[in-house]
């Protein structure tokens, strides 16, 4: 993780020239393991990434597991991703939710759904509007 970094919904983090505007929640339940409220350096790498290759994730039907705070999917959203399934723990999704929303995306292009890999039943089995 980013040490000492905490975005507050004004993010310094540009794609396709626009704010991604990320919140981290206060850590709850399980997530005070640290894991999936945080943004992580690799999620800032890869959306980075998509930004200087956009034609990677442009038009694209994208499943991120374990999304976390949401950054890479955003992202891959923000540069025209056809549809993206932001998937994670039950405690990450009301942040989740937060963030697709402070981004101005609706659930036709970026969704939102609980995935426990250790419980099959939660396993998308497309990313076909879950």
């Amino acid at each position: 993780m980013i040490e000492g970094r905490r975005f507050d919904g004004h993010s310094e983090l540009l794609i396709a020239n626009k704010p991604l505007k990320i919140v981290e929640m206060n850590e709850i339940g399980r997530a005070a393991l640290g894991t999936g409220v945080n943004t992580w350096d690799g999620a800032i790498v890869l959306a980075k990434f998509f930004d200087f290759n956009p034609l990677i994730v442009s038009g694209k039907r994208i499943l991120e597991l374990g999304a976390g705070t949401g950054v890479a999917g955003i992202a891959a959203a923000m540069l025209g991703a056809q549809y993206v399934l932001l998937s994670d723990l039950e405690y990450t999704t009301h942040n989740l939710h937060t963030n697709v929303l402070q981004n101005g995306f609706s659930s036709d292009v970026l969704d939102v759904r609980v995935v426990d890999w250790f419980d099959s039943n939660t396993y998308p089995t497309s990313i076909t509007r879950c």
